[in-house]
């Protein structure tokens, strides 16, 4: 978004626009309501597989190379946002480069799910349990799109009966996660003196995922999905530079990317008590994203921003999310609920990418 000014109508304008011009492939409503479980149900492909988790060991280096830490892995915002996991001064971890004091230098692991999981495991996460403990779960299908994570979140894998169930489950979680994040926004963009203005949205955004929560909950318990439980740690304010780069990444990237797919799934979901719940929701998320908009104009205004740093991450950003919307999407959360197979994903990404100025130009 190249003066970063736009507003709510403008957006949701850009987006509609980019749901348009990315054909619909065939995709046709049915007809069908969520009182009919035969067509509504998701069942189509059979029950989707429990996750499986595997142990992980860390890709070494044979050669240092200079930044050559891992993206943070799918879904683990513990890395990505900055938390204990980055650089104090709001950069990531692949900015640090390499720490001698550390051990041997980490390869980017891009093939990680490749290389550990099971046949038909399309998707995994890593994570450092409580016990220490370094593993992969792997799990089958897209993950959710609407939401904001915030630094700490907990990736789940999220089961379900039917695709449907598991891919409702996954985004009841992570808009209960939105709750939290908005929250813990308008407290952060209060300490560090932000106009009364974008606190009061934050507050708003957050009111709104309460309902999207309830109704995501709703829908993932229709279709035979279990809804993880959120667990937020205790939060201190962090300093300016780590707000802004979360918000560049969950915000600017990630969740407007989100509203965009909700928009998608307002016009394409073939069920039609789906599309009244998405078009709710893709007004909401065009708000949510629009203040991450905002947020970002008013801190690069700021002469302690690094608008660099914050321009490299959500370059990575969007490099990362590209990489994940290149997993299958099983055919009942096409049909049913109008997500986008993955080459209209990353098409989808490539309009807002060109749209909003999300990558500069080489």
């Amino acid at each position: 978004m190249r003066d970063r000014r736009i507003g709510t109508k403008e957006l949701a304008t850009v987006l509609s626009g980019i749901v348009m011009t990315v054909t619909p492939m065939g995709l046709v409503a049915t007809g069908c309501n969520l009182n009919n479980e035969r067509q509504c149900g998701g069942g189509g492909g059979g029950p989707v597989p429990d996750p499986v988790t595997v142990a992980y060991t860390p890709v070494v280096c044979t050669t240092p190379e200079a930044g050559a830490l891992p993206d943070a892995p799918d879904g683990d915002v513990t890395a990505e946002a900055g938390d204990g996991s980055a650089p104090d001064d709001g950069s990531s971890p692949g900015d640090a480069g390499s720490d001698a004091s550390s051990g041997p230098p980490v390869c980017n692991d891009d093939r990680m799910c490749e290389r550990l999981c099971p046949a038909g495991y399309n998707r995994c996460a890593r994570e450092l349990n409580d016990a220490g403990v370094d593993s992969v779960t792997c799990s089958v299908g897209p993950t959710a799109s609407c939401g904001r994570r915030f630094a700490g979140l907990r990736q789940r894998a999220h089961r379900g009966a039917t695709p449907l169930g598991a891919f409702f489950a996954g985004s009841a979680y992570l808009e209960e996660a939105s709750i939290t994040s908005f929250e813990i926004l308008a407290e952060e963009l209060s300490a560090h003196g932000a106009p009364d203005s974008l606190i009061v949205d934050a507050k708003r955004s957050a009111r709104d995922e309460v309902r999207h929560a309830r109704v995501m909950t709703a829908l993932a318990k229709r279709h035979r999905g279990k809804v993880a439980t959120v667990h937020a740690r205790r939060h201190v304010v962090r300093p300016l530079a780590k707000v802004v780069r979360e918000n560049a990444i969950e915000g600017c990237v990630r969740e407007t990317y989100g509203a965009l797919v909700a928009t998608f799934q307002a016009t394409h979901a073939g069920c039609p008590k789906i599309r009244a719940v998405m078009s709710r929701i893709a007004r909401d998320e065009t708000r949510h994203a629009t203040l991450a908009w905002k947020i970002d104009a008013w801190a690069n205004a700021t002469p302690s921003t690094d608008q660099r740093a914050v321009t490299r991450a959500r370059e990575r950003a969007v490099k990362k999310l590209r990489r994940e919307l290149a997993s299958p999407t099983h055919p009942s959360l096409v049909k049913e609920a109008g997500m986008p197979t993955a080459q209209q994903a990353v098409a989808l990404l490539d309009e807002l990418t060109s749209a909003l100025g999300l990558v500069t130009a080489p």
